[in-house]
């Protein structure tokens, strides 16, 4: 786990171009019931994650394959949500000379969304190029409240 800095998306200058980012795995359902950020460098952490994740209770296959000497994993955990329908996204990153700058939205259902009354615990875990793995990561996150009665949704940037 590292630590992050959590910042609005009013950026203090141009806001960097975002380059679409490499999806491994998502899902609405893990064992991981914490708000949770985690670089995976490493082949032992991936297969600890993907285990504490509890999809081998859920599912058979096994953990996605990463070329650690070339990739790395960034894991967003949403933690425990009261219903389903809840999604967290990374919606791209950029490289500053110091630093990582991910988007991150986490898209909420709204008002005529048809969802499950179950707990849930969405994720994403994408993959970046291992040369980026020194740099510390800045996150810019993003509420959506997904309107589904009129097929809108209002996004608001948060800190």
């Amino acid at each position: 786990m590292l630590g992050a800095r959590a910042i609005s998306s009013a950026y203090a200058a141009d806001p960097p171009d975002l380059a679409a980012t490499p999806q491994l795995v998502h899902g609405e359902r893990s064992e991981i019931h914490a708000t949770l950020v985690q670089r995976i460098r490493s082949q032992r952490d991936w297969l600890t994650l993907w285990n504490a994740m509890g999809v081998r209770a859920t599912r058979t296959e096994p953990a996605p394959a990463v070329d650690f000497s070339r990739d790395q994993l960034i894991a967003f955990f949403a933690g425990d949500q009261r219903s389903g329908g809840v999604e967290v996204t990374v919606q791209g990153i950029a490289t500053a000379a110091d630093r990582l700058i991910l988007a991150v939205r986490l898209s909420l259902p709204g008002s005529g969304c048809i969802v499950t009354s179950a707990l849930s615990q969405p994720y994403q875990i994408v993959r970046i190029d291992r040369s980026l793995s020194e740099r510390p990561m800045e996150f810019h996150y993003e509420i959506e409240k997904r309107d589904c009665s009129a097929g809108r949704s209002s996004a608001a940037p948060t800190s």
